[in-house]
């Protein structure tokens, strides 16, 4: 698996240096940004006019007792097991 990640990372730099260099030579650098911007300008258009649509958040809020249910704990007990007995020793070794 590492030697095919190795492979696949020098492939990645060799390839992306070699575009770099081919579009600083013949002047693509500029077009290449200006089509990188404007996907992204695309994108944010399509997220912003999406959320317009949207009402209201669904948000729903979740008591925490339930959240602590499914371990079978409640804050007190969780606290207690952790916490030193009358005679000064902690239940876990530190």
């Amino acid at each position: 698996m590492v030697a095919f990640y190795l492979t696949a990372f020098t492939t990645y730099c060799y390839t992306t240096a070699g575009l770099e260099v081919r579009l600083l030579r013949s002047g693509g650098l500029l077009v290449a940004s200006a089509v990188f911007a404007a996907v992204a300008v695309g994108c944010w258009l399509r997220r912003k006019i999406r959320l317009r649509q949207v009402d209201e958040i669904s948000f729903e809020v979740q008591a925490i007792d339930e959240i602590f249910q499914g371990f079978n704990l409640t804050e007190t007990y969780a606290a207690q097991s952790v916490a030193p007995t009358a005679d000064g020793a902690s239940k876990f070794s530190v």
